[in-house]
């Protein structure tokens, strides 16, 4: 087997996949644009058939005695439609990352990818510790991760795991979803002495520090089943002095109890500070448990990468963390990340590989800004 060449810079990965998808994946990508045709040819006639099924059955449905088959037709259909939809487009984006990512991923030297059902195929996965420890979000029970790369770069070992991490509570008729993120995290070693805890995240984002909202909605779920009872007029009780004095006081409590669980469950205290760069300032906020090495670490070429991070992966919401001598982004974003190409676009444009480069190469830049593989102090 082929030793794996050493990629040293930015510059030749661009020209090792440059190389590669000329060698390599265009003839690929040749070959399953014929089988793209066929798949998109599929969705379309489901879609006409549909278009077809569902009027009938509406019209059957109002003329006909048989009203409550033609509605069970429809629907049953209809859902049909949409699982062979799903299934085809998911299975073909798929399908092509399985036979196109062994590939790409040599350019970008010792890097590993797992997804779906190869997810726990030896790869090492972002531990849920260390997404806790770096308190970038909120409490959280599910995680379902998709695209998973692990690799090392000038020495430096990364985690790229595109995730939705959300919280259920309760059962039945009372469960409550909550999502917590939608996105990718991205998190490697510092291998340098970071003592101090600095965040820095995008205004108006109260989804971090261990808050737990699920039970916020929770509580004011319950609230809001009580509410009718303050107008129901025909109830005398309701209306006496006591109970009212009980909504108020409960309400009270309430709100008490809505404060405190948005209370920052951080186990150091973590005091906002001023951001220098003035147009930055006013779309994100950083808070740290040391405000020297906090504007250190938030110097305005880090800002200009994070930035540049943020629009290479299209995210809404962005946010940093340094600590235990590790960093951590998260984007959130509701963008199918790491797609190489899909049914509805023809695979002979690079549009896909050239974002799904940007996106892996503004990775590998914010590790070359740091200097990571140098043992100097940050």
């Amino acid at each position: 087997m082929a030793r794996r060449k050493k990629i040293k810079n930015l510059s030749e990965i661009h020209s090792e996949f440059h190389k590669i998808y000329y060698s390599d994946i265009a003839s690929i990508m040749s070959a399953m644009e014929r089988k793209r045709w066929v798949e998109l040819l599929k969705c379309i006639l489901v879609l006409i058939a549909i278009g077809v099924i569902i009027p009938l059955c509406v019209k059957y449905s109002i003329y006909s005695a048989y009203s409550e088959l033609t509605t069970f037709i429809a629907i049953g259909s209809f859902v049909s439609a949409c699982w062979f939809l799903y299934s085809v487009i998911t299975g073909f984006s798929n399908d092509l990352k399985k036979k196109c990512m062994p590939s790409i991923l040599k350019a970008f030297g010792k890097i590993k990818w797992a997804s779906g059902e190869n997810m726990h195929g030896g790869v090492q996965l972002l531990s849920d510790s260390q997404i806790s420890a770096s308190e970038l979000l909120s409490v959280y029970t599910h995680r379902d991760d998709r695209d998973v790369f692990i690799g090392v770069y000038k020495d430096v070992p990364y985690t790229i795991t595109e995730t939705n991490l959300y919280t259920i509570r309760g059962s039945g008729k009372h469960k409550i979803y909550y999502s917590v993120f939608n996105g990718v995290l991205i998190n490697f070693e510092s291998n340098k002495t970071i003592k101090n805890k600095t965040i820095i995240t995008t205004k108006n984002d109260f989804n971090i520090k261990g808050r737990d909202f699920s039970i916020i909605i929770a509580l004011l779920l319950i609230a809001q089943g009580f509410l009718p009872l303050l107008f129901m007029s025909n109830v005398s009780i309701l209306k006496s002095p006591f109970f009212i004095f009980l909504a108020i006081f409960s309400a009270i409590v309430l709100l008490l109890l809505v404060c405190y669980l948005l209370k920052s469950k951080s186990k150091e205290v973590l005091n906002e500070i001023k951001l220098e760069d003035v147009n930055f300032a006013k779309r994100f906020k950083a808070y740290s448990s040391d405000e020297v090495e906090g504007r250190y670490l938030l110097t305005t070429a880090f800002l200009d990468r994070f930035t540049n991070m943020q629009n290479a992966f299209g995210a809404r919401n962005v946010k940093c963390s340094f600590y235990n001598n590790d960093i951590m982004f998260a984007l959130s974003t509701r963008r199918n990340l790491f797609e190489i190409g899909n049914i509805f676009t023809p695979l002979t444009t690079t549009k896909h590989m050239k974002r799904f480069f940007n996106e892996l190469s503004s990775i590998m830049e914010m590790i070359e800004y740091f200097k990571l593989d140098e043992k100097t102090g940050l």
